[in-house]
Order: structure tokens, then sequence, then C-alpha cells
């Protein structure tokens, strides 16, 4: 076989099904625990971030962006529910690349996932270290300097004689420690694991549906009068997507969905653990199509209830949630959705 035939040679479907029946790895987990490890990893960091900004680019109607994100997450996920009960052993896209493209595109694939969720990592740690300092701050609860976030500043070396302070540049211990505790609970097993982010799932929806029931009790229908003041669609003038950043400028509907893509990377995690789960053909898709309908459900109830609980023009980018809740001059539930 010649060296290009090689890059493109595929594996047949059938061997990779003989992979999946090994018993290299513990068989504990079912849908419900493929749902909530999906779920694990799509609400997060996303709706906490995102949602501020996308409301400043679509008004009312980023409800409608974010329902297109999740339909076009729902194709993909028919997708990946398909091929994860073909083809049900560990590797997710990558297994899938390779028993359909060939090598090439299965190594390419293999590593964009290991830095898809290498690097996600990073935003999602610091952002648990600054929940971690935003409440200590509220609380009066000063925290040692090793614990706080900080810039890296180099002192006395050859191109910076006195200091340089490295713009972008952090170190943050407690994000650290959050990354390596994980990763040790993740070592120990799968079980245990799939315990853990079962809790924080719970912990996170949890505060979703706190906010939505609060803040059902501040929404008026007049700030959803003018729903789409937008419109749809608003483009860079060079082409492609505008910058979103702080000073977010109204770009409507289709950009905005794009945007807010971001809060459903992640529903697709359920299919990395297919050679653990106890019937992989069942489960898999179950926990892919679950995750996101559950996913889309909160994101978009969320949603209504935050346009509908003061003007859009009027929420900020930064702690929308907190902002949204404030007339209720009730602390601890800012408490609960800052944590």
């Amino acid at each position: 076989m010649s060296f290009f035939s090689e890059l493109f040679a595929t594996t047949d479907a059938e061997k990779l099904r003989e992979l999946g029946t090994r018993k290299i790895l513990r068989r504990a987990l079912t849908a419900k625990d493929l749902v909530a490890i999906g779920l694990g990893t799509m609400i997060g960091g996303g709706i906490f971030t995102t949602i501020g900004t996308g409301v400043k680019g679509a008004g009312p109607a980023v409800i409608v962006s974010y329902l297109l994100a999740g339909l076009t997450s729902f194709f993909a996920a028919l997708c990946y529910a398909e091929l994860g009960a073909m083809v049900p052993v560990a590797g997710s896209a990558y297994t899938y690349a390779y028993a359909t493209m060939g090598k090439l595109f299965a190594w390419i694939i293999g590593f964009a996932l290991i830095f898809e969720y290498g690097i996600s990592a990073a935003p999602v740690a610091q952002q648990f270290s600054a929940a971690i300092q935003d409440v200590a701050k509220s609380s009066g609860v000063v925290l040692p300097g090793w614990a706080q976030q900080s810039n890296l500043i180099v002192h006395g070396v050859w191109w910076a004689p006195s200091s340089w302070d490295l713009a972008h540049s952090q170190y943050d211990i407690v994000a650290a420690l959050f990354v390596i505790g994980l990763s040790v609970l993740l070592s120990v097993g799968i079980r245990e694991s799939a315990t853990a982010n079962n809790v924080f799932v719970v912990l996170k929806i949890s505060a979703l549906i706190v906010f939505i029931i609060a803040g059902a009790f501040l929404v008026q229908a007049i700030n959803l009068h003018d729903f789409n003041p937008v419109g749809w669609g608003k483009l860079h003038p060079f082409g492609g997507l505008a910058d979103f950043s702080s000073s977010a400028q109204p770009y409507g509907i289709i950009p905005i969905g794009a945007f807010v893509f971001f809060s459903y990377i992640g529903f697709d995690t359920a299919t990395t653990t297919a050679e653990e789960c106890k019937n992989p053909q069942f489960d898999v898709p179950v926990g892919v199509i679950g995750a996101l309908a559950i996913g889309t459900l909160i994101y978009c109830a969320t949603a209504i209830v935050l346009v509908g609980a003061m003007p859009w023009n009027q929420v900020p980018i930064k702690n929308p949630l907190v902002a949204a809740l404030a007339p209720l001059h009730f602390p601890a539930l800012t408490w609960v959705i800052t944590m």
C-alpha cells in the first residue's frame, strides 16, 4: 500500500465493533449518566458568559438565536447518536473519522479533540476561580495572595531591566488546583467521576432553575414588545462576523446564534464513554439527544426570563443573571447564581 493510500485507509466498522467488546474499561454507565455527562460539559461557562453579549447583540430575539444554535446542534447530534450506536468504541469523532474517512482525517480530528477538551478547561477553571474570589470578596473574606489571580511580572531580565508586565498572562493557583483535582478524580475511576459529575450537574441546573423561577416574578410583557429590534443579521463590512467585545454592537439573530453556539459545545461528550456503557447502542443515542434537548430547554427558558425581567438594552454583559434578580433584594440568590 502506497503512502497516500495508507493516509486514507479506513478501518472496517465491524473490527471497531469487536474492539468495543473488550473488557479493558469497566462498563458502569447508564443512559442517565451519559445525559448528565453531556449536560455537565454543556452547562457551565457558556451560558453565563455568552448570554449578556447575546442580548446586547440581538435583543429579546436572542431566544431565537439559542433555538437556531440548538437546531444546528441537533443535526450534528443525530450523526453522533447513530455513529455512537454503530461503533460503540471510545474515541468519539476520532473513531468515527477512522472508520469512514481514513487515518489522516482521524489524526487531525483526534488532535483537534485533545486541544478542544484541553484548552477549554482553562477558561472554565479560571471562571471557577473568579467565582470563588467574587463570593469571598462579597462575604468580606480576604484570600491569601497565592489564591488570587495576578498578572505575571518579570523582574531583572536583560530585555526588561526593571520589570515587565506580561499582558494577558496570569497565574491562577486556584484554577490550577481545580484542574489537578478533577484530573485525579478521573484517574480514580469512571463510576466515581460520574457520581461527582452528577453532583455538579444538579448544582448548575439548580442554579439556573432558581433563576428561572425567581426571575419569572419580574417578567413584564412590555420588555418583549420590541422583540426583534436588530433584525436577522449584520455582518462585518470586511467580511465575516464582527468582533464580539465588551462594547458589543447590535448584530442580529443569526450572527448571535453563531456566537451563543459556544454554549452547546460538549453535548457530544457522551460518545467518548461508549466503551464504559452497559448498553451503548441504547445509552449513547439517549445520552447525546437527551443532553442537547434538556440543555436547549434550559437555555431558552433562561433567555426568556432574562429579557423579560429587564429592558434588553439595560442587560449588562458581565453577570447579567445577577443583575436581573437585583430588584428582589435577596443576596442569597446572588450568591447561588454566582457560584
